[in-house]
Parts: C-alpha cells; sequence; structure tokens
C-alpha cells in the first residue's frame, strides 16, 4: 500500500515538473539578478532549467544545466553606453546610440562558440521559454524553436512599447515614458513631448531593432523552419514579468498577463564582512554608501569627475563605503573615504548606521533603498536612471545631482539630505508600502511561470487589441465611416430635395 502511495507522488511530481530554458545573455548583473532569482526558485520547485547567461548559479541542483555565454564587459562590447557625455544629449540621440549599440552587442553574442552550438545542435524540448526584453528580440526564436509558451522578462519595468505588444493600454496622457525624467502629473508640455518621444521611440524601436535583427534570423538559427516575423513573435508573448511595483511607478491599467516582481532580486540580509562591519560599528556619526552599480563605476569615470567626488566626500563627517574596482588607488583619497572592489549593497543598506545612499540610480538600487528605507541623492547616467532620481525627488525621498553640476551641487545637495529629517520620513513610509505584500514576490512569479505552462501558454488572457491595426484601435476606421456615412446622407438627402423642388416647379408651370 504504502510503495503505491509513494509511487503516485512520485509520478504526480513527474508530471508537475517541467523543463524551461531561461535566455538572459546581458552581461550586466543588475538585469541578470531577478531571473537568476527565479531560476533558483523554480529549481526549488523541482523543475529542469537550462540557463543561457554569462552567470553561472552556484550550489543548486542537479537539475541545472548552465550554457555560458562568455562576453567579457559591456563597457568593452558596447563602449558607448558608459560615456558621461550621453547626459548632454538629446532624448532622441540617447536612444539611437542605445539602439546601435545593443546591435553591436547582439552581433557580438550570437556568434559566440557555446550559444551558437547549443542553437544549431540543441533538439530537445522545452515547455517554457524565459527571454529578457532588452532590445533582443531575436532570442524570442527560441519559443518558435521549442514550440513553447513565451514568458518575457522586463528588467527595467514597463515601457510603452512593452503595452504596444503585449496588447495593454498606451495611456499617454499621464503614463510617461520610461527613459525620460518626467513623473507625476505631467503639464501640456510633457504630454506633447510625450507623445513625440513615444511615437519616435516606437518607429525607431522598429526599424533599428526588429527590422535588423530579423534580417539576421535565418544566419543564426539556420535549421528553424517558417520563424515568423520578430514584431509577430513579441506580441504572441504569453506573460510578461515587470521588474517594477505600483508603490514606485505611476498607477495604471494593466492586462492579467502582465505581472509585476519588483524586489525579486533581493535576498536576506546576510552577515557583512568583518572588514565593512569594522568600518561601520565605528561611524560614530553615521555611513554614506557611494556606488555607481557594476556598469557605471566610478573607476571608470574620468580623473576630474573623480578629483571632484573625492574633495565632496572629505567634507563630511561621516565614513563612506565607496565601491572602487580600479587598478590603482585613489588619487588623494580622504581619510573618511574606504574604497571596496565590491560592496554588498543590500546588506549594508540594512545596516542602521547607513544614513545616505549615493547612487547612479538603477532601478534595483531604487528598490534596495527604498526597502530599507535610506534616502538617496542621485547622479543618473543614462536610459531609466533619470527617470528613477525623479522620482525619488518628486517622491521626496531623495535629490537628483546633474553630472556635470558635481562641483557645485554635490556637496549641498548631500549636506541637505543629512539634514533634513523629512527625507528619511517619506522614505520610511514608501518602504513600507513596498513591503506591504499579499505573498512573497518569488512565489508570485513561480506561480505564474508553472501557470503558463499548466494552461500551454494562456491563449485566453491574449489581448484583443493584438489584432487591431493602430487605425482600428483609434476609431480611425469608424470615424472615417461615420463622417462618409453622414456626408452621403447629406448628398442623397440634398439630392432628393432638389429632385422634389424640380417636380414641384414642373406640376406649378
Amino acid at each position: 500500500m504504502n510503495l503505491i502511495v509513494l509511487t503516485a507522488l512520485f509520478c504526480l511530481h513527474s508530471v508537475a515538473a517541467y523543463r524551461i530554458l531561461s535566455v538572459l545573455p546581458t552581461v550586466t548583473k543588475s538585469h541578470y539578478a531577478p531571473q537568476g532569482k527565479l531560476i533558483r526558485g523554480l529549481l526549488e520547485r523541482g523543475h529542469e532549467v537550462v540557463s543561457i547567461s554569462p552567470y553561472e548559479e552556484k550550489d543548486v541542483t542537479a537539475n541545472y544545466t548552465w550554457v555560458h555565454v562568455e562576453i567579457g564587459s559591456l563597457v568593452e562590447a558596447v563602449p558607448d553606453l558608459h560615456k558621461t557625455s550621453m547626459v548632454k544629449l538629446s532624448f532622441f540621440d540617447r536612444q539611437k546610440i542605445v539602439w546601435d549599440s545593443l546591435w553591436k552587442y547582439v552581433n557580438h553574442i550570437v556568434k559566440l562558440p557555446k550559444l551558437k552550438n547549443f542553437i544549431e545542435n540543441d533538439q530537445s524540448h522545452f515547455d517554457i521559454v524565459i527571454a529578457e526584453e532588452f532590445f533582443q528580440p531575436i532570442f524570442f526564436v527560441f519559443s518558435h524553436k521549442y514550440n513553447a509558451p513565451l514568458i518575457i522578462m522586463s528588467s527595467f519595468g514597463s515601457g510603452h512599447f512593452i503595452n504596444q505588444y503585449m496588447g495593454d493600454a498606451l495611456e499617454l496622457s499621464y503614463v510617461p515614458h520610461e527613459f525620460t525624467n518626467i513623473f507625476g502629473y505631467l503639464n501640456l508640455y510633457e504630454r506633447a513631448r510625450n507623445v513625440i518621444n513615444t511615437v519616435y521611440d516606437i518607429i525607431g524601436r522598429e526599424i533599428y531593432v526588429v527590422r535588423k535583427q530579423n534580417a539576421i534570423v535565418r544566419d543564426v538559427f539556420k535549421d528553424v523552419q517558417d520563424v515568423p516575423y520578430l514584431g509577430d513573435l513579441e506580441r504572441n508573448a504569453s506573460l510578461m514579468f515587470l521588474n517594477s511595483h505600483y508603490s514606485l511607478s505611476t498607477v495604471k491599467p494593466s492586462l492579467p498577463n502582465i505581472v509585476e516582481i519588483g524586489g525579486i532580486h533581493m535576498d536576506k540580509v546576510k552577515p557583512l564582512s568583518k572588514e565593512i562591519q569594522n568600518v561601520l560599528d565605528g561611524a560614530t556619526d553615521g555611513a554614506i554608501l557611494f556606488s555607481f552599480g557594476s556598469v557605471m563605476e566610478l573607476s571608470k569615470q574620468s580623473s576630474e569627475m573623480v578629483a571632484k567626488i573625492m574633495e565632496t566626500l572629505g567634507k563630511f563627517k561621516q565614513r563612506v563605503l565607496l565601491k572602487w574596482n580600479g587598478e590603482n588607488d585613489i588619487p588623494n583619497k580622504p581619510k573618511n573615504v574606504y574604497p571596496f572592489s565590491w560592496l554588498p549593497q543590500n546588506d549594508i543598506l540594512a545596516h542602521p548606521k547607513v544614513v545616505l545612499f549615493v547612487t547612479h540610480g538603477g532601478l534595483l538600487s531604487a528598490m534596495e533603498t527604498v526597502y530599507h528605507g535610506v534616502p538617496v541623492v542621485c547622479l543618473p547616467f543614462y536610459g531609466d536612471q533619470h527617470r528613477n532620481c525623479d522620482r525619488g525627488v518628486k517622491m521626496g525621498y531623495g535629490l537628483l545631482v546633474e553630472l556635470e553640476k558635481i562641483d557645485t551641487d554635490l556637496h549641498k545637495s548631500m549636506e541637505r539630505v543629512l539634514s533634513d529629517p523629512s527625507f528619511r520620513s517619506n522614505i520610511k513610509s514608501l518602504s513600507e508600502r513596498f513591503r506591504d505584500r499579499q505573498n512573497p514576490v518569488l512565489d508570485t512569479a513561480v506561480y505564474w511561470v508553472e501557470y503558463c505552462a499548466r494552461h500551454r501558454g494562456m491563449p485566453f488572457m491574449s489581448s484583443p487589441k493584438r489584432r487591431l491595426y493602430w487605425f482600428q484601435y483609434y476609431f480611425i476606421d469608424v470615424i472615417v465611416f461615420t463622417l462618409t456615412t453622414l456626408w452621403l446622407a447629406v448628398k442623397i438627402c440634398a439630392k432628393i430635395v432638389a429632385r422634389l423642388k424640380g417636380l414641384v416647379k414642373v406640376k406649378t408651370s
């Protein structure tokens, strides 16, 4: 009897276990972190995961296979993306640089031997394909190759082009474009700017991303038959994960197959190393965390910028934990600055003596500082960083300093945030809202992956808007038909009246 029960339980577990392909070849750790956490959650649930990525999950179960994508660094692959001069460019020029840079990046990735070998030789079966949305729609072809539902992971949250291909509403009157510094209520100028930026972005993405990558699909996926147009593959995605949370975003309507998982990357707070712990324990006046993330590292910036920042930090009585990954020592380093090649940001922000976080405004950094209730001073470089920083200003938990104004604005901004208790009060309130979840975010994400697999891609959740042309969605055809009908009706009535008048004249005569 017991043997029968055990056999039944084993069979049930086997049926419920799925084979999942995770495609995330982006080299930045901030992009990998949310999907890496999801991979671990899926493995713990007994699913099998094949991961195409520069990063390997350590100490996991045997049902994990890693296809190593050896890229080097994002700065080496696409050097234009880390230039501070990008902040001086217009929205249109910045977007064009991002499109061109990621085109070079994709061309580099698809030629890597291990990825090429996997594409050409793997003939196995997958139940689900999870791929990142970072201007790399060519990797959505995996869902067609394996005839598996596609789940897209957006590492930077919502975006207007994402709304387009998921069939979500495009609310330009009050939802700002994700790569601008507009947040909150949009005035007339901002709404006009939002429309122009969004139209440019959607058209430009179609030309410089989707069509260019579609042109090389046959060269990359040589043995895959009848590959649809990449734009059509996007519009057939079953589920979208957004690395966002409504407490930090513009409130807007959303489809049930668009799921927010902001904060999924955050682990439980771990003990700090002895060296970092000693620095924080000895910070009698508090400590400041200074980090520009994994891509925009301070050691890669100009010597002039480094010198200005060191001069500013030396004026504070607080100890400064500085992320510095350079080969050389910091010139003229103040005594209160403690450089480390690697800083466990989430664990440090949890320490009670950390009173300020100076950051580039990356999305993961924004979530971590909100979670732990530490106010910020932001120095944004590009992409969604301006939006994240401007959000902090308008929500009252931080200040923004433009890179070209470091020498004049950085010190007074840091001083103001440290001395004004309203910044800490505001972020503590926001932290409570961000933490208040019905279920752990990882459980939510794993549930939706399993739900998508169980229901074979959830076609019943696909928005009918996906089947509409733009002129149908905006009622252009209805308006034209209505106006044409009214015009014809007026013309017919006028002719009838004219004919009747003619008959009356004939009878009278």
